[in-house]
């Protein structure tokens, strides 16, 4: 039996970590023929391999579990799973990009408006299909078939023209 866990409030992380973190995170399920992964295995990989101590120093990074971490990510989805006498697992997949034939016949533009140095510190996660742009500043990142996180506040003239 399966469950879809609800989305938790995002965690707290610069985008570098964050980027970081969801790179190696795709590497490892695209790397494998299964659809669904245990995410306790995942979680120890990614301590070995990006460097942290254990597991309380990779949560006290991000300041949340990695299951929440994880659960928070747009592109990634958890349920819980038990099977007949065993006990209940934690699993992840990452969600599907949808396929050219599948998008929109127009494209959608999403508006951020920022209004104070505060939402600066927003990051945006941009789908590998998606083009991030700031027009006034000539500010863009391509549909370069990456994903990329970014945060506004790394834009150093945006932050020095904010005033709160």
């Amino acid at each position: 039996m399966a469950s879809v866990l609800p989305q938790p409030d995002a965690p707290s992380l610069g985008h570098q970590e964050v980027q970081r973190l969801l790179e190696e995170l795709e590497a490892v399920y695209l790397s494998t023929e299964t659809e669904w992964l245990d995410i306790n295995p995942i979680r120890d990989y990614l301590i070995r391999d990006l460097g942290y101590e254990d597991n309380d120093e990779l949560e006290d990074a991000l300041k949340t579990s990695f299951e929440n971490f994880v659960n928070a990510m747009p592109n990634c989805e958890l349920r819980k799973v038990t099977e007949e006498n065993k006990e209940e697992k934690i699993q992840f997949r990452m969600k599907r990009d949808p396929e050219r034939s599948e998008w929109p016949k127009e494209p959608r533009v999403l508006t951020y408006k920022v209004k104070s140095r505060a939402n600066l510190w927003n990051i945006v996660h941009k789908s590998p299909n998606g083009t991030f742009e700031i027009p006034h500043m000539e500010f863009e990142i391509s549909a370069d078939g990456k994903r990329r996180v970014t945060q506004n506040s790394r834009v150093p003239s945006l932050t020095d023209e904010m005033t709160d």
